[in-house]
């Protein structure tokens, strides 16, 4: 091979069956800076003793009381008018189990209403500043995670963020890191080509490396695992992206700053904007995310402070904290086996607050960018992916040593998905037992009529106003949104 330019220095290997470090196939890398990434303990408490004592100041306090108390007052009130109606001195078993799907599905309407007026009076008091006064200047490793992704495209996108930061300067130093698990052997190539197409033809200020995993062990986190403990060592943070993202250079700068300015803090997470679709599928999923999300991100910032989530990419994190505090372990699955935590960047976030870190969501700030499924046929199979690991929380909320707030993201997370079944479910028994004695499925099956069980007929009076409640506090967030 050629001598590589300035930009590309490192060490390079030849493809060998078994390769450095378990990789095969081609690698332009740096020297290796090993940092160690102890696997965290669910059923035991940690503290990293590099984190600052971070302590929630009762503001914020009562910030989340003033969004989420009236949810719950709202959802007891319909709960007790609901027991009224019944009439009944006791509850039956039927009766019980239907008030409380109304309470559970109630209150999750009413948390996300309220967190979604707290972000819309949040944006009419004035937007967050940030002074940025002596900060810290940090070596940044850019990470990009692809698995069998267009080479053209990532390769592009990397090509236009790094010409971005070439006009426009800054003292923080940023390192490019493709780090491919493909396992298609002509995607393989394809990123190779590009690779030495980038070291012939362009030259930049800032370094990129790439190496490939033939054996994508524990797929991403592994994929980042691996670069944490040979070359994580480095650098003082990492900015994370998926394949399909971009950040304009203003905003990988903000994001820098975000993180040098606070050192209480280990992980900074933006709100991507959708782009990129040229599909009707995928051009309501843009639409929708930037009319719809903007309160509710922005709510969830202003009550959850330093116990935000992560979502995966586009944001930056300190290196240092992320390895002591975020190695995730195996859950067991029914029959002992090894899995592993699927959607992990929730748990991460947990793991990174358990320790004593903040991590902060800052909706505001902008231009980031991510892609989204174009089909229907591909957002469902991502999301089945989602809907595997969000029920894994249900099993980590539990870990010892998480904050309330962490543990309430894990719970939300899952209620997700759990919303659905239980909204049929709820339904489902009203479709049963009918609108008078004698209609109700339970009737023909049962010896005793409906009624006995629930006469809803005591609600055809009063059920407008409820439902026009219930589907005014799931539009005015997206209505105020949109306008």
């Amino acid at each position: 091979m050629n001598s590589f330019p300035p930009i590309f220095q490192g060490q390079y290997k030849d493809p060998s069956p078994k390769g450095p470090l378990g990789i095969s196939g081609q690698m332009w890398m740096p020297a290796r800076s090993p940092l160690r990434m102890p696997t965290q303990d669910f059923s035991a408490s940690f503290d990293d003793p590099s984190a600052m004592s971070l302590k929630t100041p009762a503001r914020i306090w009562v910030r989340r009381a003033a969004t989420l108390c009236p949810a719950v007052l709202a959802t007891l009130l319909v709960v007790f008018w609901l027991g009224g109606q019944l009439g009944a001195d006791r509850l039956s078993v039927l009766e019980f189990i239907w008030v409380g799907l109304i309470f559970s599905t109630f209150l999750w309407i009413s948390i996300n209403f309220a967190s979604a007026c707290a972000g819309f009076i949040s944006t009419l008091l004035g937007k967050r500043k940030v002074e940025v006064i002596h900060a810290p200047v940090l070596n940044v490793a850019v990470l990009l995670p692809i698995h069998n992704e267009s080479p053209s495209h990532v390769f592009g996108n990397v090509a236009a963020m790094i010409e971005q930061l070439n006009t426009l300067p800054s003292l923080h130093r940023y390192t490019f890191f493709l780090l491919s698990d493909t396992q298609d052997p002509k995607i393989a190539a394809l990123e190779e080509d590009a690779m030495l197409h980038m070291r012939a033809n362009m030259q930049f200020d800032f370094p990129v490396y790439y190496r490939r995993r033939t054996l994508n062990i524990d797929r991403k986190t592994g994929n980042l695992g691996q670069w944490l403990e040979n070359w994580g060592g480095a650098y003082d943070a990492m900015l994370i992206f998926d394949a399909d993202s971009l950040m304009s250079a203003k905003g990988i700068h903000a994001l820098t700053d975000e993180l040098a300015t606070d050192p209480s803090l280990a992980l900074v997470q933006t709100c991507p904007r959708l782009i990129g679709s040229e599909t009707l599928f995928g051009r309501m999923q843009q639409f929708s995310s930037a009319a719809f999300g903007l309160f509710p991100a922005i709510g969830e910032a202003f009550w959850s402070y330093k116990e935000a989530n992560y979502h995966g990419h586009n944001a930056i994190m300190r290196t240092r904290a992320f390895a002591n505090c975020a190695g995730l372990p195996y859950l067991r699955g029914r029959g002992g086996e090894k899995t592993l935590i699927f959607s992990h960047d929730f748990v991460e976030a947990s793991l990174l607050r358990r320790a004593g870190w903040g991590v902060r969501l800052v909706p505001e700030l902008k231009p980031t960018y991510e892609e989204t499924p174009t089909t229907l046929i591909d957002y469902i199979l991502r999301d089945r992916r989602w809907c595997q690991g969000n029920m894994q929380h249900l099993r980590v909320m539990w870990s010892k040593g998480l904050h309330p707030v962490s543990r309430f993201h894990l719970g939300q997370n899952a209620l997700t998905y759990l919303m659905s079944p239980l909204w049929f479910v709820m339904i489902l028994i009203g479709a049963m037992l009918g609108t008078s004695s004698n209609e109700g499925v339970l009737s023909l099956i049962t010896a005793q009529p409906a009624a006995n069980f629930i006469n809803f007929s005591i609600f055809q009076s009063n059920g407008i106003w409820l439902l026009s409640v219930v589907y005014l506090m799931l539009i005015a967030p997206k209505i105020a949104g949109a306008v």
